[in-house]
């Protein structure tokens, strides 16, 4: 399956389901009306996987971006950008809150039978985490941010900047039973899907 986010294209294996959570029909019509309901861009699952994809295609716009890859919005009022920083956080906030309004938001689409055209798709995914065992120490959630861009700085490299978001993000999951990989085009080397610019 083929997929176009934010301008990056992945090409997803075979034997996945992937969806694109925020348009889901349960997501749409229920669960973006609370105040902060976002999720991440894919949901994705095999016979032994459970994955939340997050992307943020920065390509073009890292100097805006940049304040986003400090920690705990420490860069966010005193970066000139101009971009709005109001409302937004660094990656290492957005990303786990994205996370865990994901995971609600499943949680509530099994809560409602009478929902069932509209949370079908949703209930499969909270479904499979619940009956196949997932998480467990060999089949953990998959975290992932897609952070392509050039953030490379003349005191960090780009594989350090992005070393330091994982550690982050992770300590803020810390709560939850997941692996957290942060990656871009060119580190990306996994089985589940291959990702390029859009030509």
């Amino acid at each position: 399956m083929r997929i176009d986010e934010s301008g990056i294209v992945f090409d997803f294996s075979n034997d996945l389901t992937v969806d694109k959570f925020d348009d889901t029909g349960y997501y749409q019509l229920y669960f973006k009306k609370l105040t902060g309901g976002k999720g991440v861009d894919f949901i994705l699952k095999s016979d032994d996987t459970f994955m939340l994809i997050e992307v943020k295609n920065c390509a073009g716009h890292e100097n805006d971006n940049r304040w986003r890859t400090f920690p705990d919005n420490s860069k966010r009022d005193t970066t000139a950008t101009i971009v709005d920083t109001n409302d937004r956080d660094s990656l290492d906030i957005e990303i786990p809150k994205k996370i865990a309004m994901t995971l609600a938001c499943l949680c509530g689409a099994h809560s409602k039978p009478h929902f069932q055209k509209h949370s079908d798709i949703l209930k499969e995914y909270f479904n499979f985490i619940r009956k196949n065992n997932i998480p467990s120490e060999k089949n953990k959630i998959k975290v992932v941010l897609f952070l392509e861009g050039n953030f490379t700085t003349k005191t960090m490299s780009q594989k350090s900047i992005m070393t330091s978001l994982n550690r982050k993000i992770k300590e803020k999951l810390s709560w939850l039973n997941c692996n957290v990989i942060v990656e871009n085009i060119e580190t990306c080397h996994n089985k589940y899907y291959t990702a390029s610019m859009r030509a």
